[in-house]
């Protein structure tokens, strides 16, 4: 299966709080999926 990408424009700020919050080596895409999967579990 051949993955597809997207760009999604970020403002500097966004991508700051995406580092905080992530962990070492994690991509933006893990960043992401792993939010999203926290707060429908709320």
């Amino acid at each position: 299966m051949i993955t597809k990408y997207t760009t999604v424009r970020l403002e500097k700020e966004t991508v700051k709080m995406l580092q905080e919050v992530g962990k070492k080596k994690e991509t933006y895409d893990e960043i992401i999926k792993r939010l999203m999967k926290n707060a429908n579990n709320v």
